[in-house]
């Protein structure tokens, strides 16, 4: 189903810059969230005001009629449970006994951090939790034993169950949202997988959101490399340049396969009438055997130049090694780019780092990745017609924009003031 998930935790990630709207941003980020609320004996901190700088937001609106002095915990549990989206909320409330087992000098940072009446705030939000949830099944009570310290902070353990009821429910809840079958019954019937009579296109076509899903994941935080990018695109424009290979090349973890994932989703938006197959080795069942992989990017070649024919192609390796070179070479003249991920990661089957299944002459652009030093760069910076690519570390400006990207993705942000630069 490849749903692409992101976790957000509301403990952190709120600049000194943003700590007056921090009530803005914690609501406006659980307000479509799946959401896992936890309760044990502190209520949190309670502003005096609910400050927005737009409270007729229909997200924020409704600050205007609720009780003053909660704590930033009860709002994003209305926000995030209560208005309307029930289906998403699972909620995990410790046994008050737990406090009593903690020693003493570590207590504050489990029993409740206020009078009586903020002890009484708690108690009445728990009671409307189990009110409003507690019929659906979404409401665990769990208990724990005192685990010592980590790290200097104190932590409990025997939480087991809390952790396979929130997975579990929560699992529920996007199956739900998402109208994904039961997970059992859709992957767990082997009788009904083998009557199934096996489809190669319908396979084909799995294995081809296992690699733009890998695609994704590598290029949806992609930061700089456009020297590299941009002479990728040059070459692949070139009308000259556009028969080799073109080998993006570096150490381990340089950014390669960020590189072309990038690329393919790049090319794709700007020369909308090329076609683009991308092999990501490692990415899915079968592609790091090469007679699978070359099998695979032939079956997606032979599509793109006869749509309307199912591909008829022999299994045999040697065969299929020629019936590959045949397919690029029918392909010359048409705007089809291979983009190949992770050549070093290929099994030894079939001598595949040898690289004999690539022709002397490439009629199409074949954008490859890999290890510098590796065999199948040494192969292939041997050949004349390659253009090879090295991949050093990001510049500190591109360092600066990677993390700003990554924890967008979490929607938070480092103080980057010049009193408190946390970059």
């Amino acid at each position: 189903h490849h749903i692409n998930l992101t976790y957000v935790d509301l403990r952190w990630g709120v600049t000194e810059e943003e700590a007056s709207s921090s009530i803005e941003i914690c609501l406006t980020q659980v307000h479509d969230a799946f959401f896992l609320g936890m309760l044990g004996e502190r209520y949190g901190w309670a502003p005096s005001q609910y400050n927005v700088s737009s409270p007729d937001d229909p997200k924020l609106s409704w600050l205007k009629e609720y009780p003053t002095n909660r704590s930033i915990t009860e709002l994003e549990i209305h926000c995030g449970a209560f208005l309307g989206r029930s289906v998403k909320s699972v909620f995990c409330i410790r046994d008050p006994s737990v406090v009593s087992q903690i020693p003493e000098n570590h207590r504050k940072d489990f029993q409740c951090d206020g009078g009586a009446d903020v002890a009484q705030k708690l108690r009445d939000l728990k009671e409307r939790v189990e009110r409003d949830f507690g019929h659906t099944g979404n409401v665990l009570h769990y208990d724990g034993q005192w685990g010592g310290l980590v790290d200097g902070k104190p932590v409990l353990s025997g939480l087991d169950n809390f952790a396979s009821f929130a997975l579990q429910s929560l699992w529920s809840q996007i199956c739900e949202v998402h109208e994904i079958e039961d997970y059992e019954d859709e992957y767990g019937n082997d009788e009904a997988d083998e009557e199934e009579e096996f489809d190669l296109d319908s396979h084909y076509q799995d294995l081809k959101v296992h690699h733009d899903a890998y695609a994704f994941e590598r290029f949806k935080c992609f930061a700089g490399r456009k020297t590299i990018t941009d002479r990728i695109v040059k070459t692949l424009d070139n009308i000259v340049d556009r028969k080799g290979v073109i080998v993006v090349h570096g150490e381990p973890g340089a950014g390669k396969s960020a590189i072309l994932a990038h690329l393919s989703s790049h090319y794709r938006k700007i020369r909308p009438h090329s076609t683009v197959i991308s092999h990501f080795v490692g990415s899915a069942p079968g592609s790091t055997n090469i007679r699978d992989t070359l099998h695979r990017i032939s079956w997606e070649i032979s599509l793109a130049l006869r749509p309307d024919e199912t591909p008829d192609l022999p299994v045999d390796y040697n065969e299929l090694k020629k019936a590959f070179a045949r397919l690029l070479k029918e392909a010359e003249f048409e705007s089809i780019v291979l983009i190949i991920d992770g050549l070093n990661q290929l099994s030894d089957a079939f001598q595949a780092h040898s690289l004999d299944w690539i022709p002397d002459e490439v009629p199409l652009p074949i954008v490859v990745s890999t290890y510098t030093d590796a065999v199948s760069h040494c192969v292939l910076r041997a050949n004349p017609s390659s253009t090879c690519i090295a991949v050093g570390p990001l510049n500190e400006n591109e360092q600066r924009d990677m993390v700003r990207r990554v924890l967008a993705e979490h929607y938070k942000k480092l103080d980057e003031s010049p009193s408190n630069n946390q970059m």
